[in-house]
Protein backbone atom coordinates (compact mmCIF):
# COMPACT_ATOMS: atom_id res chain seq x y z
CA UNK A 1 0.00 0.00 0.00
CA UNK A 2 1.44 3.35 -1.10
CA UNK A 3 1.55 5.83 1.76
CA UNK A 4 3.35 9.05 2.64
CA UNK A 5 5.00 9.28 6.04
CA UNK A 6 2.55 9.22 8.95
CA UNK A 7 3.27 10.47 12.46
CA UNK A 8 1.06 9.29 15.30
CA UNK A 9 0.76 10.87 18.76
CA UNK A 10 -1.45 9.22 21.40
CA UNK A 11 -2.64 10.66 24.74
CA UNK A 12 -4.12 7.99 27.09
CA UNK A 13 -6.98 8.69 29.51
CA UNK A 14 -6.28 7.72 33.10
CA UNK A 15 -9.93 7.51 34.12
CA UNK A 16 -12.03 4.42 33.47
CA UNK A 17 -14.32 4.39 30.47
CA UNK A 18 -14.79 3.06 26.96
CA UNK A 19 -12.65 5.80 25.40
CA UNK A 20 -9.08 4.86 26.27
CA UNK A 21 -7.13 7.55 24.44
CA UNK A 22 -7.15 10.18 21.73
CA UNK A 23 -4.70 10.29 18.84
CA UNK A 24 -3.44 12.79 16.32
CA UNK A 25 -2.04 11.74 12.95
CA UNK A 26 0.07 13.90 10.63
CA UNK A 27 0.15 12.79 7.01
CA UNK A 28 3.04 13.64 4.73
CA UNK A 29 4.41 16.41 6.99
CA UNK A 30 1.48 18.52 5.84
CA UNK A 31 -1.99 17.74 7.18
CA UNK A 32 -2.97 16.71 10.72
CA UNK A 33 -6.21 15.11 11.93
CA UNK A 34 -7.36 15.12 15.56
CA UNK A 35 -8.99 13.68 17.59
CA UNK A 36 -9.07 10.03 16.60
CA UNK A 37 -10.42 8.05 19.56
CA UNK A 38 -9.20 4.68 20.76
CA UNK A 39 -12.30 2.89 22.04
CA UNK A 40 -12.68 -0.38 23.90
CA UNK A 41 -15.37 -2.61 22.39
CA UNK A 42 -16.55 -6.16 22.92
CA UNK A 43 -13.97 -7.46 20.44
CA UNK A 44 -11.09 -5.26 21.56
CA UNK A 45 -9.81 -1.80 20.72
CA UNK A 46 -10.98 0.09 17.64
CA UNK A 47 -10.75 3.62 16.26
CA UNK A 48 -13.46 6.27 16.31
CA UNK A 49 -13.06 8.91 13.60
CA UNK A 50 -13.63 12.67 14.14
CA UNK A 51 -17.30 13.53 13.64
CA UNK A 52 -19.65 16.47 13.21
CA UNK A 53 -23.42 16.57 13.65
CA UNK A 54 -26.27 18.55 12.16
CA UNK A 55 -29.25 20.08 13.95
CA UNK A 56 -31.02 16.70 14.01
CA UNK A 57 -27.96 15.27 15.84
CA UNK A 58 -27.09 12.94 12.98
CA UNK A 59 -23.36 12.25 13.09
CA UNK A 60 -21.00 11.81 10.15
CA UNK A 61 -17.29 11.04 10.03
CA UNK A 62 -15.21 13.99 8.87
CA UNK A 63 -12.14 11.86 8.18
CA UNK A 64 -12.24 8.13 7.43
CA UNK A 65 -10.40 5.34 5.59
CA UNK A 66 -11.65 4.54 2.07
CA UNK A 67 -11.45 0.75 2.44
CA UNK A 68 -11.25 -2.08 4.94
CA UNK A 69 -7.55 -2.48 4.18
CA UNK A 70 -6.89 1.22 4.78
CA UNK A 71 -8.78 1.06 8.08
CA UNK A 72 -6.70 -1.93 9.19
CA UNK A 73 -3.45 -0.14 8.31
CA UNK A 74 -4.47 3.01 10.21
CA UNK A 75 -5.68 1.00 13.22
CA UNK A 76 -2.40 -0.90 13.37
CA UNK A 77 -0.40 2.33 13.29
CA UNK A 78 -2.40 4.09 15.99
CA UNK A 79 -2.50 1.10 18.33
CA UNK A 80 1.25 0.59 17.92
CA UNK A 81 1.71 4.09 19.36
CA UNK A 82 -0.76 3.50 22.20
CA UNK A 83 0.57 3.05 25.74
CA UNK A 84 -2.06 3.12 28.55
CA UNK A 85 0.50 4.57 30.97
CA UNK A 86 1.95 7.52 29.06
CA UNK A 87 1.79 9.74 26.02
CA UNK A 88 3.60 8.12 23.11
CA UNK A 89 4.76 9.16 19.63
CA UNK A 90 5.63 6.99 16.66
CA UNK A 91 6.66 7.82 13.10
CA UNK A 92 6.00 5.51 10.16
CA UNK A 93 8.17 6.22 7.10
CA UNK A 94 6.27 6.28 3.83
CA UNK A 95 6.92 4.83 0.41
CA UNK A 96 5.03 7.47 -1.60
CA UNK A 97 4.58 11.24 -1.82
CA UNK A 98 1.48 12.95 -0.46
CA UNK A 99 -1.26 12.93 -3.13
CA UNK A 100 -4.55 14.77 -2.58
CA UNK A 101 -7.43 14.90 -5.06
CA UNK A 102 -10.20 17.46 -4.39
CA UNK A 103 -13.86 17.04 -5.34
CA UNK A 104 -16.13 20.08 -5.47
CA UNK A 105 -19.90 20.53 -5.38
CA UNK A 106 -21.09 24.04 -6.31
CA UNK A 107 -24.34 25.05 -4.64
CA UNK A 108 -24.54 28.72 -5.66
CA UNK A 109 -23.08 29.94 -8.93
CA UNK A 110 -21.85 33.48 -9.40
CA UNK A 111 -22.43 34.61 -5.82
CA UNK A 112 -20.47 35.63 -2.75
CA UNK A 113 -20.61 34.03 0.67
CA UNK A 114 -21.27 30.28 0.87
CA UNK A 115 -20.94 28.70 -2.61
CA UNK A 116 -20.41 24.94 -2.14
CA UNK A 117 -18.75 21.94 -0.59
CA UNK A 118 -15.53 20.01 -1.14
CA UNK A 119 -13.99 16.71 -0.11
CA UNK A 120 -10.39 15.47 -0.32
CA UNK A 121 -9.12 12.00 -1.17
CA UNK A 122 -5.67 11.34 0.28
CA UNK A 123 -3.46 8.78 -1.51
CA UNK A 124 -6.56 6.72 -2.44
CA UNK A 125 -6.69 5.65 1.22
CA UNK A 126 -8.39 8.35 3.28
CA UNK A 127 -11.17 10.90 2.76
CA UNK A 128 -11.67 14.28 4.41
CA UNK A 129 -15.24 15.49 3.95
CA UNK A 130 -17.69 18.32 4.75
CA UNK A 131 -15.43 21.21 3.74
CA UNK A 132 -17.43 24.40 3.09
CA UNK A 133 -16.45 26.85 0.34
CA UNK A 134 -16.96 30.62 0.49
CA UNK A 135 -16.21 33.34 -2.03
CA UNK A 136 -15.28 36.86 -0.99
CA UNK A 137 -16.49 40.03 -2.70
CA UNK A 138 -13.13 40.17 -4.45
CA UNK A 139 -13.72 36.68 -5.87
CA UNK A 140 -11.23 34.81 -3.71
CA UNK A 141 -12.30 31.31 -2.72
CA UNK A 142 -11.82 30.38 0.94
CA UNK A 143 -12.15 26.97 2.58
CA UNK A 144 -13.74 26.34 5.97
CA UNK A 145 -12.64 23.02 7.46
CA UNK A 146 -14.95 21.12 9.84
CA UNK A 147 -14.47 21.77 13.54
CA UNK A 148 -15.95 20.18 16.63
CA UNK A 149 -17.82 21.95 19.40
CA UNK A 150 -18.00 20.89 23.04
CA UNK A 151 -18.88 22.28 26.45
CA UNK A 152 -16.07 23.69 28.58
CA UNK A 153 -16.75 25.39 31.90
CA UNK A 154 -20.37 25.83 30.92
CA UNK A 155 -19.57 27.47 27.58
CA UNK A 156 -19.38 26.18 24.01
CA UNK A 157 -15.79 25.77 22.83
CA UNK A 158 -14.59 25.14 19.27
CA UNK A 159 -11.65 22.90 18.43
CA UNK A 160 -9.98 22.26 15.07
CA UNK A 161 -10.21 18.81 13.53
CA UNK A 162 -7.86 19.64 10.65
CA UNK A 163 -4.60 21.60 10.89
CA UNK A 164 -1.69 22.17 8.52
CA UNK A 165 2.07 22.51 8.43
CA UNK A 166 4.43 24.34 6.07
CA UNK A 167 1.65 26.55 4.62
CA UNK A 168 0.03 23.49 3.08
CA UNK A 169 -3.43 24.98 3.67
CA UNK A 170 -2.68 27.68 1.08
CA UNK A 171 -1.41 25.09 -1.41
CA UNK A 172 -4.57 23.06 -0.86
CA UNK A 173 -6.83 26.12 -1.18
CA UNK A 174 -5.30 26.89 -4.58
CA UNK A 175 -5.92 23.32 -5.76
CA UNK A 176 -9.54 23.42 -4.60
CA UNK A 177 -9.92 26.85 -6.20
CA UNK A 178 -8.61 25.54 -9.53
CA UNK A 179 -11.12 22.66 -9.42
CA UNK A 180 -13.89 25.09 -8.49
CA UNK A 181 -13.03 27.38 -11.42
CA UNK A 182 -13.36 24.54 -13.93
CA UNK A 183 -16.82 23.62 -12.61
CA UNK A 184 -17.96 27.24 -12.26
CA UNK A 185 -17.85 27.59 -16.05
CA UNK A 186 -20.43 24.82 -16.39
CA UNK A 187 -24.13 24.57 -15.47
CA UNK A 188 -25.48 26.77 -12.67
CA UNK A 189 -26.49 25.06 -9.46
CA UNK A 190 -28.71 25.58 -6.45
CA UNK A 191 -28.78 22.81 -3.85
CA UNK A 192 -31.08 22.93 -0.83
CA UNK A 193 -31.31 20.88 2.35
CA UNK A 194 -28.54 18.39 1.63
CA UNK A 195 -27.78 17.88 5.33
CA UNK A 196 -24.55 15.98 5.94
CA UNK A 197 -24.60 13.75 2.88
CA UNK A 198 -21.15 13.13 1.42
CA UNK A 199 -20.38 14.20 -2.12
CA UNK A 200 -20.26 10.56 -3.22
CA UNK A 201 -23.76 10.02 -1.79
CA UNK A 202 -25.06 13.06 -3.66
CA UNK A 203 -23.55 11.77 -6.88
CA UNK A 204 -25.19 8.39 -6.38
CA UNK A 205 -28.56 10.05 -5.71
CA UNK A 206 -28.23 11.98 -8.96
CA UNK A 207 -27.38 8.79 -10.87
CA UNK A 208 -30.42 6.99 -9.46
CA UNK A 209 -32.72 9.92 -10.21
CA UNK A 210 -31.54 10.05 -13.83
CA UNK A 211 -31.97 6.28 -14.12
CA UNK A 212 -35.57 6.49 -12.86
CA UNK A 213 -36.29 9.35 -15.25
CA UNK A 214 -35.09 7.26 -18.18
CA UNK A 215 -37.18 4.30 -17.09
CA UNK A 216 -40.30 6.44 -16.76
CA UNK A 217 -39.69 7.87 -20.23
CA UNK A 218 -39.47 4.33 -21.58
CA UNK A 219 -42.62 3.32 -19.63
CA UNK A 220 -40.62 1.06 -17.34
CA UNK A 221 -41.13 0.63 -13.62
CA UNK A 222 -38.84 2.94 -11.62
CA UNK A 223 -36.77 1.68 -8.71
CA UNK A 224 -39.22 1.16 -5.87
CA UNK A 225 -36.97 1.82 -2.91
CA UNK A 226 -35.18 5.12 -3.14
CA UNK A 227 -33.67 7.15 -0.35
CA UNK A 228 -35.21 10.61 -0.13
CA UNK A 229 -32.87 12.91 -2.01
CA UNK A 230 -32.17 16.62 -1.62
CA UNK A 231 -34.19 19.17 -3.53
CA UNK A 232 -32.49 20.57 -6.62
CA UNK A 233 -33.65 23.61 -8.55
CA UNK A 234 -31.42 22.35 -11.36
CA UNK A 235 -28.72 19.74 -11.84
CA UNK A 236 -25.71 20.15 -9.59
CA UNK A 237 -22.20 20.12 -10.97
CA UNK A 238 -19.76 17.63 -9.52
CA UNK A 239 -16.11 16.91 -10.23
Amino acid sequence: MNLPSIKVSVWPFQKEGKIKATAKITIGEAISICPIKIIKGKDGLFLGMPQISDQSEKYRDVFHPCSKEAREVLTEMVLKAYDPAKMKYHEFPGNDELRIEPKVLICKKGSTGFVGFASLEINDMFKLEHLRLYRTQRGRLTVQYPARSYMKNGEVAISEIVSFKNDFDDTLRKRISDTYSVIDRQTAVDVKDIGLKSLDELLELRRRRESNARKQTNSEEPDEEMEEEPEFSEEFVFM
